[in-house]
């Protein structure tokens, strides 16, 4: 389910918006997919899922790659994609959420309780400012980085260069049950950006999930568009994701306003729902990077103590929140359904083999836990 991340050219992006007489001919559209490092494969689980990204400029991809060993944290590399191998950037075991400088030269991401950055010309990692739990972050032409240092934080400002970060945003938990600001995007201008402000209680359709518009310059903030997941600028356009289908619509970045109706560009986009994440990217000329597939790989497994396995139970699912009854005869656990951005409690007796669905609503339901008595 996540052999290959495809690249399109931003040809692909011909809709009503862009086919009028003044527009100039689209380019032809290119597809081509890459294959993770010999040997290993890519991560796109929990926090991996934001680990694809594309240069400004349109030349890099990052990923997120791992051996799949038990235990084992991603390493994220960096491939040209004129090239056919890929570069592991140092000290990056266990990294999140890359994002890149605005002249493609350097990346910065979040790893062991910090933002850090790395120049690709090369060097080590150097750290930015602490951000115990990264969600996600920007950066502009002045230097200027906005980033979501934790899951329940406001959007913080920092100098690229380092320094005591500042919160941009202000979390309102009237509002519906506000608890996350993350995934910052600037816009062209470099001074105001897009951000998701959610709730990690309510259903992923309701209206307190959405992207907002913020600035560096100003206190004033504008609703733009109702979702529960990343949204991107590049090449005239706004990519956002409704369910796994990866849309384009036309925008004006300096009216900050659509100026068309969308289109889809692409479909089967995998999202992490937990993570209010999809993952896909988009250059600045409008080269888009994007993984297939749903985040439904794990199986469950019963061991002895040395590790050999025993027993496979149940089909392959996206599996959260795992608990054991104090009999140990039933097991309770988080499961998102395929392609689904809702997460519902299920109960898995061990003796009969069955399964039975818990909840039924359209929240997020998670972290279940036993009585004493079972």
């Amino acid at each position: 389910a996540i052999a290959a991340a495809a690249i399109v050219a931003a040809g692909a992006l011909a809709t009503r918006g862009v086919l009028r007489d003044d527009a100039p001919a689209p380019r032809a559209e290119v597809r081509a997919s890459i294959l993770p490092p010999e040997n290993l494969r890519f991560s796109a689980y929990s926090g991996a899922i934001g680990g694809l990204t594309v240069s400004p400029d349109g030349t890099r991809v990052t990923f997120i790659a791992s051996d799949g060993k038990s235990g084992g944290q991603g390493t994220l590399f960096v491939r040209l994609l004129s090239s056919e191998t890929a570069q592991p950037i140092p000290d990056s075991s266990g990294a999140s959420f890359p994002f890149w400088s605005p002249d493609s030269r350097s990346i910065a991401f979040f790893v062991d309780g910090a933002l850090k950055k790395f120049d690709l010309e090369g060097g080590a990692p150097m750290t930015v400012c602490a951000a115990p739990n990264g969600r996600g972050g920007s950066w502009n032409a002045d230097g200027d980085i906005v980033f979501a240092p934790d899951t329940n934080t406001p959007i913080h400002r920092v100098s690229a260069s380092g320094g005591t970060p500042e919160p941009v945003t202000v979390l309102d938990s009237n509002r519906g049950g506000e608890s996350t600001h993350r995934h910052p995007v600037f816009l062209p201008d470099g001074r105001r950006f897009l951000y998701l402000r959610a709730s990690h209680a309510a259903a992923r359709t309701e209206s307190v999930n959405a992207i907002w518009i913020g600035s560096l310059d100003s206190d004033a903030t504008t609703e733009l568009l109702g979702t529960a997941m990343n949204v991107t600028y590049g090449g005239g356009h706004l990519f956002y994701l409704k369910e796994q289908f990866l849309m384009a619509r036309p925008f004006d970045p300096g009216s900050v306003s659509f100026t068309d109706d969308p289109s889809v560009v692409a479909e089967n986009v995998m999202i992490e729902p937990d993570f209010f994440r999809g993952a896909f990217d988009v250059s600045d000329d409008g080269t888009i990077v994007y993984q297939h597939g749903v985040s439904s790989g794990m199986v469950l497994q019963v061991t002895d103590r040395a590790g050999a396995v025993q027993e496979t139970l149940g089909e392959p699912r996206q599996y959260t929140a795992i608990r054991l009854s104090p009999d140990a005869t039933k097991i309770a656990m988080t499961v998102a359904e395929p392609g689904s951005s809702q997460d519902d409690l299920w109960v898995l007796d061990l003796a009969r083999g069955s399964r039975s669905r818990v909840t039924f609503d359209l929240g997020s339901d998670q972290e279940p836990v036993w009585s004493p008595d079972g």
